[in-house]
């Protein structure tokens, strides 16, 4: 049965364990959801039906008498009871230990995408963002395995992501002076590297990557704009290029650095720096648009997804009216499209590349695709209810919302895949359990209520 601590904010956690909802108690039947739980739909119901009811074609008087009925059927087990409970798997148990709340991600996508902060190991322990209920803005705190405890008070910003440069920890951050900027933790203070953009706002840096023995990210100024800006861990931070990146991350490959950008002429594309020069490295959509209303389409906006048989996939728009993408790759002289196919992100699990498509998640083998997973929330422009898939334990490892918006956790070990852990608890739009992290010999996950986000532990049996 599900067992998960019941705080606001994240607290000390010792041996003692409180279930989900104080009132929930086992049914005895693995994979299905206690009563309280049931209760709690139906009151999702009600907080539906009723403001709906009363702006509906009739008189006011008419719409809180049915509005009443639907509440005492509701709570009769009328509605909602319990043999409309959501199917799962039989023997499929939650195994979620839940550490305490952690913050929104800057975004509340309803897919997880890999600039999304998720938490970070650093010295041994396990660091993230959470919500202060006693003040506005996001703390960092850190969590041993054991006990949770705050950091620093500051405003994180989820947006920037976590890196390790030269044994200290940097992050997005603000303060009650400056707005959103670079910060580092040593292991014992915080404190701001540079006020790139003074004033509320700040320089919003994003795409922290370590490439050469420096730190490179995005960030913007009054005076430049969007630019690829290095930090060498002693001098002020000094922009390389003023180019203004996409935001959609960076990856090292082939001792070059790759990210998406705009260079005023050209849209968002994949570019390349060396250390030197500065290069684009295929103009996917030359289409350009009336760049006042129109920004977001102009260029393919690309996501670097892995490194797969010594080549860079990377994946954008071709056409943004019939939201058309394609997967390419690059060996870093030859560029070439793979497949005319949604893909925003994966990994490489069993010498195959996983992907996140318009389907679902699938394997590809340099060849041939083949379904692992596939999602209940499919459109044209991707599978939604999918999080980034991770290998830990040896085995991948993905999050997912199923069609009766309960969050799952699935399992795939290359030829079979599984739901090893469950939440019942309310969720946003159609977001999966995500901000998938291996922690020691665990896998931490992030899943979602109505008006919180936890951060969770799932501990194989």
């Amino acid at each position: 049965m599900l067992t998960t601590l019941v705080h606001k904010q994240p607290v000390s956690v010792g041996s003692q364990w409180a279930i989900l909802n104080s009132t929930d108690v086992d049914t005895g039947v693995q994979g299905s959801p206690s009563h309280s739980t049931q209760i709690n739909v139906q009151k999702s119901a009600i907080m539906f039906i009723c403001p709906r009811i009363s702006v509906l074609n009739m008189k006011r008087p008419l719409a809180l008498p049915l509005c009443l009925l639907v509440m005492t059927m509701s709570l009769a087990g009328c509605v909602g009871g319990n043999d409309d409970s959501p199917d799962t798997p039989e023997h499929v148990v939650d195994n979620l230990l839940c550490i305490g709340e952690i913050g929104w991600g800057h975004s509340r996508e309803m897919v997880d995408m890999p600039y999304v902060i998720t938490p970070i190991v650093f010295n041994g322990e396990l660091y993230y963002f959470a919500d202060n209920s006693e003040r506005m803005g996001a703390d960092l705190w850190k969590y041993n395995g054991m006990n949770a405890s705050i950091v620093a008070e500051i405003g994180g910003w989820d947006e920037t992501g976590f890196v390790i440069f030269n044994n200290e920890l940097y992050f997005g951050a603000s303060d009650e002076i400056h707005g959103h900027e670079l910060w580092k933790y040593d292991g014992s203070t915080a404190s701001m590297v540079a006020d790139i953009e003074p004033g509320s706002n700040g320089s919003e840096p994003t795409d922290l990557q370590v490439y050469n023995g420096e730190l490179y990210f995005s960030a913007h100024d009054a005076l430049n704009g969007g630019g690829l800006w290095m930090y060498d861990g002693t001098n002020a931070p000094s922009m390389v290029a003023n180019i203004n990146p996409s935001g959609k991350g960076m990856a090292v490959f082939n001792n070059e650095l790759y990210f998406g950008a705009s260079d005023g002429i050209h849209g968002s594309e994949l570019w390349k720096y060396n250390g030197t020069n500065l290069s684009m490295v295929v103009d996917m959509n030359p289409q350009r648009i009336d760049y006042e209303y129109h920004w977001f389409r102009n260029g393919s906006f690309p996501h670097t997804i892995a490194v797969f048989n010594n080549e860079l996939y990377f994946n954008g728009v071709v056409d943004w009216d019939n939201w058309l993408s394609e997967l390419w790759k690059t060996d870093g002289i030859n560029t070439s499209m793979v497949d005319s196919k949604v893909a925003a992100y994966g990994t490489v699990f069993e010498g195959d590349l996983i992907l996140w498509t318009d389907t679902g998640l699938e394997s590809y083998d340099g060849t041939n695709y083949s379904s692992i997973f596939t999602s209940h929330w499919s459109d044209k422009v991707g599978a939604m209810g999918i999080s980034v898939p991770i290998v830990s334990n040896g085995n991948l490892f993905f999050g997912t919302i199923n069609e009766n918006y309960v969050q799952e956790l699935w399992m795939y070990d290359g030829t079979n895949t599984s739901l090893v852990a469950t939440s019942y608890n309310q969720v946003i739009y159609n977001e999966p359990m995500h901000r998938l992290t291996q922690y020691n010999d665990d896998l931490y996950v992030v899943v979602g209520g109505r008006d919180t986000m936890e951060l969770c532990k799932y501990s194989p049996l």
